[in-house]
């Protein structure tokens, strides 16, 4: 048995494709949400387990790869996933949820499983700021508004925040050997309509 363990740890260490191992809670920031719907940031067999292969239906032109979009059980939400630029199979380096395009478009797939799209910090459209805030934290944010719109940003590392320290100079981004995490969540009239989460590549 002790072998077995010690062969998945070493496993996590020398190939996360192959066993992924979930961050320990302690390095992941209150600020940072990293997962969707089940599907973890950079873990494609998550995403085989939830998806099965990814149907790309739309082409990012920023990052030069295919996209994923998937509607909720009645269309009225969409969840967009963002691969890693030359990632493996399913590795997923953002996600955005919101609102869904009216009328619905027929090639986006339908997952009839999910009423709502939902994160793993369980964030959703229809929340307000506060909400929002007492999931994530009221410190280390930007607060931006124009007329009814309301946006909420966070990121790590953020070098213009030197309060921040603790969360710019944790293990999170190590872990994950990547440059910077972002989020994002757009109000309007107090409501979330919007949330994007993710890793910005270098």
């Amino acid at each position: 048995m002790k072998k077995a363990v010690s062969l998945f740890f070493i496993l996590c260490l020398v190939a996360p494709s192959l066993a992924f191992c979930p961050p320990d809670p302690k390095i992941i920031p209150q600020c940072a949400d990293i997962s969707a719907i089940g599907i973890f940031l950079s873990d494609g067999k998550s995403t085989r387990k939830i998806l099965g292969k990814l149907k790309y239906c739309c082409f990012n032109e920023e990052i030069m790869e295919k996209e994923s979009l998937y509607y909720n059980r009645n269309r009225k939400e969409i969840i967009r996933i963002v691969p890693f630029c030359g990632g493996y199979e399913g590795e997923v380096a953002q996600f955005e949820i919101s609102s869904a395009f009216l009328p619905p478009k027929e090639k986006v797939p339908v997952l009839r499983g999910i009423k709502t799209f939902v994160t793993g910090k369980k964030i959703k459209l229809g929340m307000s700021k506060m909400d929002i805030m007492s999931i994530l934290g009221n410190r280390c944010v930007t607060e931006t508004k124009k007329d009814n719109i309301t946006k909420l940003a966070y990121k790590i590392p953020d070098p213009s925040r030197p309060e921040c320290a603790a969360v710019n100079n944790s293990d999170f981004l190590d872990y994950y050997n990547e440059p910077e995490y972002f989020s994002e969540y757009t109000f309007a009239d107090g409501k979330l309509i919007r949330i994007y989460f993710g890793f910005h590549e270098s």
